[in-house]
C-alpha cells in the first residue's frame, strides 16, 4: 500500500491517478546482504515504481544492506569482466538538495525517472539516488557515454562528475525505523540509447581536398594512374548498390594507390560527376574514411602491381 497523501491507495490506483501506464519489468541483479561483499547475485525483473515504493524496513547499518545493480552479468557474477548489458542509469546526488529543487528539475526533463533518498540521508543532509529508464540494453561502452550525457542533463550540483562503471552496485532502498525516506517517480519517455550514443559521438574531422598537380614526369604519378583507373569505373546509381560502388572507388584511390585523404577526396570529387545523383562532399569524405578504416587489401596493391607494356 502507498500513502502519498495520508490516504492508503494501491499501486494500480496510484498509477491511474498519476496517469502512468503499468510499466514492463526491467532486468536487474540483486546481491544478498551484505551486498558490498557478495560476488554472485540473482537476476530479477522489477517495476521501478514498486521497487522504490516499498523500501526495506531495517535498522541495519549501510554496509550490511543488500544491494542491486541495473545490469545483468554472465553467470550472475559481479564485475565489469562479466557485464552483459545495462538496463538503466543511476546517479548519486550527494549535495544537500531540497526535494522541491530536485523534483522540479526531474519534471522539466522528458525522460522517465525516479528518485529516492539514500540510506545515509537525513533531514539536514538530504542525499538522493536518481534512476533514468532506458529504452533497451546498453553495452559497457554505451553505458559510459549515456552516463556522461545523463549527468549533464541533470545539471545539478553534487552529481558525481566521474561516470559510474557499468558493474557498479547500489544499496537497496531503505527506511530506518522512525527515519527519513522520500521517493517520487516521474512519467516520461525512456532514454533512447541509440540516439544518445549517436548524438554524443565526436564529430568526424573534415577532410579538405587539396588541389592536384599533374606531373610531367616520364611515367604517370600514382595520382594520375588512380584518375585513369577511376575513369574506367562506372558511377554509382541510387537504388543499384550505389554505396558499394562508391566504397569500391574509394578503396581504389585510398588503398589501391595509397593516396592521402586530401588527394583521394579530390579524385573522388571528379568521379562523383558520373554518379546519379552525385554524392555530397561530406558523404564522399565519409567513404574515404571508411575505406581507410575497413579496407582489407594490402596498401598500394594497384600502385605496385607490375604493369604490362
Amino acid at each position: 500500500m502507498l500513502v502519498p497523501n495520508g490516504a492508503p491507495v494501491s499501486l494500480s490506483e496510484w498509477l491511474d491517478a498519476e496517469g502512468i501506464a503499468m510499466p514492463e519489468p526491467t532486468p536487474v541483479t540483486l546481491w544478498p546482504a551484505p551486498g558490498r561483499l557478495a560476488t554472485v547475485g540473482q537476476r530479477a525483473a522489477v517495476r521501478w515504481v514498486d521497487f522504490f515504493a516499498r523500501p526495506l524496513e531495517t535498522a541495519a547499518p549501510k554496509d550490511a544492506l543488500p544491494a542491486w545493480s541495473p545490469a545483468t552479468f554472465r553467470d550472475d557474477r559481479r564485475g565489469i569482466a562479466h557485464h552483459e548489458r545495462s538496463t538503466a542509469l543511476v546517479f548519486d546526488l550527494d549535495a544537500h538538495t531540497p526535494a522541491a529543487v530536485l523534483f522540479a528539475r526531474l519534471r522539466e526533463l522528458p525522460f522517465a525517472s525516479h528518485a529516492h533518498t539514500s540510506p545515509s540521508a537525513t533531514a539536514d543532509a538530504l542525499r538522493w539516488r536518481i534512476v533514468f529508464e532506458l529504452d533497451g540494453p546498453a553495452t559497457e561502452a554505451e553505458h559510459v557515454t549515456l552516463w556522461r550525457w545523463g549527468s549533464a542533463a541533470l545539471d545539478l550540483p553534487g552529481v558525481d562528475g566521474a561516470p559510474k562503471h557499468a558493474a557498479s552496485i547500489f544499496y537497496a532502498p531503505v527506511r530506518r525505523p522512525g527515519g527519513l525516506y522520500v521517493w517520487r517517480s516521474f512519467p516520461g519517455f525512456p532514454v533512447t540509447v541509440a540516439d544518445v550514443v549517436k548524438a554524443m559521438a565526436p564529430a568526424p574531422r573534415p577532410i579538405v581536398a587539396a588541389p592536384l598537380r599533374r606531373t610531367h614526369r616520364a611515367g604517370p604519378s600514382p595520382v594520375e594512374r588512380a584518375r585513369r583507373y577511376l575513369e574506367r569505373m562506372p558511377g554509382a546509381v541510387a537504388g543499384q548498390h550505389g554505396h558499394a560502388a562508391t566504397f569500391r572507388a574509394a578503396l581504389v584511390v585510398v588503398v589501391g594507390f595509397g593516396l592521402p585523404d586530401a588527394e583521394a577526396l579530390a579524385l573522388m570529387s571528379e568521379w562523383n560527376a558520373t554518379c546519379d545523383p552525385p554524392w555530397s562532399e561530406r558523404e564522399l569524405a565519409r567513404k574515404v574514411g571508411e575505406a581507410r578504416a575497413h579496407g582489407r587489401l594490402p596498401d598500394g596493391f594497384l600502385r605496385d602491381e607490375r604493369r604490362q607494356a
